[in-house]
Formats: C-alpha cells, structure tokens, sequence
C-alpha cells in the first residue's frame, strides 16, 4: 500500500500542479487550486469543484496542524484521486476563529470509489508528520522548488520504510490530530453505507484509533463501525474503548457477538468493565461464559476493590520445572501469540505454585535438552493478590519491571499484573488526590460524562463544611473589635499575614502528602518529619517576618512594624506545623492524607492566624503603652 498511497501528491508535483500562492487569500488560494484541476479536463463540465470543496470546508475542519491544510472534495463518479498543491512562505490566515496559518495547502478531489486510499493517504502523512518533527519546519523554505524538493523527501520516505516505521508512531499522543481530520469522512462512509470502503481502511489501522473514533461517534454509527470490524480486530478494540461505549454495545450487539467478545478479553479488562456496569447486566454476561472462565471472573470480582486481585490477567506463560527447555520454547510459540508478555516466563510445579521466573533470553541461551529446574535461581519477586494497588506501585516503581506474577496465600500463581495496568492505578490515585486537596469528592467517570446534580453534590459537602470552619475565623474577629476600632492599621496586615500562613500549611503538607504517596514517609517518621519542618519553617518565617516588618514600618510605624513581623513568623512556624501533623493526624485514623491539603488547611490556617495576629497584638501593644479600651 505504501508504494502507491502516495501517487495522488507525486502526480500534482510531476503534472505542474504544484502552485505559487503568495500574497493570495483563503478563497483565492482554493480556486488557484481548484482551477489546476479542472484543466486536466477528465472532470464534467456541470461539476464545480470549487462549490464542493466550500460546501466541505463548512463542515469539517481541514486544518492538519504544522502549517499544512488539506481541503478536499467529493465526487459522485468513479476515477482516480487528483490533488493540487499550493505553497505561501508567508502564510495563509486558513481559520480566523483559531488563527490558524498555512503555508501549505494540498488540495484532494476523491472519487466515490477511492474513499479508503484517500483516509489511508491522510492517515499515513499525518503519522509521518508526526514522527519527523524536522521534515515539517517550513522556516528555511522560500521558493516553489524547495518545497518540491521536501514533498518529494516526505514521499521517498513514506514508500520505502525499511528504514523508518511509519506505521510505528505515537497513536496514543497524537490519535486526536488524525480524528479531526478523518471522523467526518468516516461518518459519511457510514451514513452511505460504503461499509466495504470503511472496513478495508480500519483494518489497516491501529486498534487504539479506531477505538477513539468509536467513542467520537453516535450509539448508532459506534455499533455500525463496531460490527464491521474482522472478529480479531473487534476483541483487541473492544477492550481499548471507554466504558459508556462499551456499555452502547453490550446492550445492542447480539448475544452471541458479545459472547465472543467477552470470552477473548483479558481477565483484568473484562473485571475493568464489570466494575462499570448495573449487577444485573453483569450478571447476564456471567452467565455467557463457561464454567472455567466463570469461576476466574466470580474469583477475581470477590477481591477487594483496590487490591491487586482487580488487576490480575490470565494472558501469560507458565512452564513447568520438569520441562526440558525444548518443551518450554515449544510451549511458548504455541501460546506466546495470546500473552500480554513473553519477556518473563513463570515456573510452577505441578501444584501450580510459583518457584521462579526466568527471562526469555535465559530460556534461549540454554541449551535444548536442559532441564528448566536446572537454570533456576530461585529469586523472584511477586505480588499477593488481596496486596493494596497502592502498594504494588511502589514494587513495580522499586524493580523497574514490565509485569509481575500475582499469588495467593499459599503461593499459588492466580496471574500477572503488567504495567499498563499499573500506570491506570497511579493516574486514578494522581486523580482522586488532586480531588480530594481540592474539597471535591472524587469523580467516578470523567467531567464531561458526569451529570450536573452528580458534580453539585461532590462539591456542595465540603463547601458547606468549609464554610462552618470559616464561622470561626469570623468569631475571632469580632472577639478583638475593640482593638481593630483602636489600630485601624493592624487590619491593613491581616489579609497578608493569614493569606501567608495559608500558603505555607498548604506547602508543608503538599510535601508531606506527596512523600507518604511515594512511600518516603511514614507514621515511624512522625518525629522527624516535625523537626525537619520547624527549622525549615523558622528560616521562612524569620525571612518573612523580615519583609512584612519593612512594610509594616512603610505604612504604619515602627512599633506596627515589630507586631506584625513577630507575627508573620509565629504565623508562618505554626501554619506549617499543621500543614505537616493533619496528614499524619488522618493517616493514623485511617482517612486519606490527601483530605488534609488545600482549603482545608488553608481554613484552619487561617483561623489561628487571626487568633495569633490579634492576641500578639494586644499583649505586644499593651507592652508599648498603647491605650486599649
């Protein structure tokens, strides 16, 4: 495909449709081009290339990104894909809404009979874009042959990729580039009913796209797409894609469709998907799979919620001791095809306990009569599978390992955890953190998907509670009226000075809430976690206390000036001290540190920074003979 797919670019460089666009608008550039075209004289006479290339651009952005836009239009007959290319060294303004600037433009006319060449030319040159980060910087390019020579560089590589993988490309990164630009055509494919088109070009695609085209589109066209998928294409996308839409097509593919789908999915995305959906629905899907696979799934759901045992897959290899290494590396061709990772082979004894794992390379280098047991070093590392998901971070951060083996109580090998799976763990706690120090209660699905009353409701309880905390503060306010009505200008301080107190809790326990989520801290380090904090903390108030006394002598007096830097760096000492024992503090009675962060601290803060500011005030002013009524 390679060899051909990019004819259409190659044929407007060669034919002279290859075109000069300086000092020319959007629409004057796209009839240039457009022109070009006509000219070739294959078109009919009553067919405006130009209406539909408009007609299109009001639907759908053409914008590739890079300086580089690709208009295009349709045609109701069959023929071959033409193209037009325009070059502007200064720049088109393409979108006045987004600013977007092109200084190159290559226009496409696509016949009804070439839809797939024409995703798969789109598709294959913005992978290329975006692997060769150097071949799309237009900057020391200035005439039409320059650009000629570099269109011809991109082509010379894209069809001959012995070198270069173009297929291999950041898909994860950068899937949502090549959705702007395809989606619409494949929705248009869909509601023509070219399904024939639409499959031969998804089965050339990476399953972690075309599950986010599945999850772009409507109930309706997802399932469409869905079923025109090869059956091995379908079981890899089905688990890759999100959960509402897994959910769109359990409730509409037929029972035997979903029955294949299920059976084929690795254990711990199926458990993944189970987590998502209503007891009853589950319950049904149960029921789809045979009596093996079902008792794996009722094992697997019995695990706590946050242990390991939710994550462990059954696609791996196991060999037995007594195997010669020939029986082993047979073993593994026949079944390496279905694991998640073949760079780690687990040995069992006839019990299934796990004795040791073995690299493959080990295995290779041996020679084929050799008895496993007798290359085995008996050191290994494992997970049990009730072990908390937070824990088995911390191993897999320790040993720097792709996967690793999963056991019960008495050793017994259940399955392996691999380090997709792991990062999945490390962003929801990243997450549910984040949530948690900022007074919201954690989100089950993503922002968008989440209803408006389900947003209010996480976010109103600890408003609400914040609100009563802050009560407090206004207390100690009015328990020092008299003073504030007798030095005004102790009030002008009092936002600086609790306002710093705040930031500086927040900060101490943004370190200390980290540190316990890393495994750095723990309750044995209490202690020093205090002592190390109240020097760090003395420092910051002394400098503090520094500044604010400046200040304080600038907009006041000298005497308001000692008041208020004696109290910035007690404010300062104590605020980061709670910073650093409220994380401790919910650790011990077994709540999450990361509650402690944010408003929360920030609330107390400053509400013992209100009490110390005026109480240090009053005695130290008194001390300075000021009359206090």
């Amino acid at each position: 495909m390679e060899n051909l797919i990019m004819d259409p670019i190659k044929s407007a460089i060669t034919e002279g449709r290859l075109i000069s666009l300086d000092n020319l608008a959007k629409e004057e550039s796209i009839k240039v081009l457009c022109e070009s075209i006509s000219k070739t004289n294959i078109l009919p006479l009553d067919f405006s290339i130009f209406e539909s290339v408009v007609k299109r651009e009001n639907l759908t952005n053409t914008y590739l990104g890079y300086n580089i836009a690709c208009p295009h239009a349709r045609m109701p007959f069959d023929g071959d894909i033409l193209c037009a290319i325009g070059w502007s060294h200064s720049g088109i303004l393409y979108n006045e809404q987004t600013n977007d600037l092109a200084k190159l433009i290559i226009l496409f006319l696509i016949p009804q009979n070439k839809s797939n060449d024409y995703l798969n030319m789109i598709a294959t040159l913005i992978k290329f874009l975006i692997k060769f980060e150097n071949l799309r910087d237009f900057e020391n390019i200035f005439d039409l042959n320059a650009i000629q020579s570099r269109i011809l560089e991109w082509i010379y590589i894209i069809e001959n990729p012995e070198d270069e993988d173009i297929e291999v490309v950041s898909a994860h990164a950068n899937v949502s580039l090549i959705l702007d630009m395809i989606l619409p055509d494949i929705k248009e494919l869909i509601e023509s009913k070219k399904f024939n088109e639409l499959q031969k070009f998804l089965n050339q695609q990476d399953s972690v796209e075309i599950a986010e085209i599945i999850n772009s589109l409507d109930e309706e066209s997802a399932i469409i797409l869905f079923r025109i998928l090869s059956k091995s294409k379908a079981d890899e996308v089905f688990s890759l894609i999100e959960p509402e839409a897994q959910k769109v097509l359990i409730d509409n593919l037929a029972k035997e469709e979903i029955q294949h789908v299920i059976s084929l999915m690795a254990s711990d995305d199926r458990t993944m998907l189970f987590e998502e959906l209503p007891d009853n629905v589950v319950q049904k899907l149960i029921d789809l799979l045979d009596e093996k696979e079902k008792e794996k799934v009722l094992l697997q759901l019995n695990y706590p919620e946050d242990s390991i045992g939710r994550l462990i897959s059954n696609k791996y290899i196991a060999v037995k001791q007594d195997w010669t290494i020939e029986q082993a590396l047979n073993y593994i061709r026949e079944k390496g095809i279905d694991s998640e990772s073949i760079e780690i082979i687990y040995v069992i004894n006839e019990k299934g306990k796990l004795i040791d794992d073995l690299p493959l390379r080990k295995i290779i280098l041996s020679s084929l009569d050799t008895k496993i047991e007798a290359i085995l070093d008996g050191h290994y590392v494992a997970l049990y599978a009730n072990q908390d998901k937070g824990e088995a971070v911390q191993i897999f951060k320790k040993y720097d390992m792709y996967s690793m083996p999963v056991i019960d109580s008495e050793g017994i090998l259940l399955g392996i955890v691999t380090n997709d799976d792991i990062i999945d763990v490390v962003d929801e706690e990243a997450t549910e953190d984040f949530h948690k120090g900022s007074a919201i209660l954690p989100l089950e699905n993503k922002l968008l998907n989440t209803s408006t009353f389900d947003l209010f409701r996480r976010r109103i309880s600890w408003l609400i509670i914040l609100v009563i905390v802050n009560i407090f503060a206004g207390a100690g306010l009015a328990h020092y009226e008299n003073l504030i009505q007798s030095v005004v200008a102790l009030v002008f301080f009092l936002p600086l000075l609790i306002d710093s107190g705040g930031n500086a809790g927040a900060q101490s326990a943004t370190l200390i809430i980290r540190s316990m989520a890393l495994g750095e801290i723990e309750l044995k380090d209490f202690l020093k976690a205090i002592t190390k904090e109240l020097s760090v903390s003395l420092l910051l108030g002394l400098a503090m206390g520094i500044a604010v006394f400046v200040l304080g002598v600038f907009r006041a007096d000298i005497t308001i000036g000692i008041v208020v830097s004696i109290a910035m760096t007690i404010i300062i000492i104590v605020s980061s001290l709670i910073g650093i024992i409220l994380p401790f503090i919910f650790n011990k009675i077994g709540l999450d540190p990361a509650v402690a962060s944010g408003p929360l601290i920030t609330s107390i803060a400053d509400i013992i920074g209100i009490l110390l500011y005026f109480s240090m005030a009053k005695s130290l002013l008194n001390m300075f003979h000021y009359l206090i009524k």
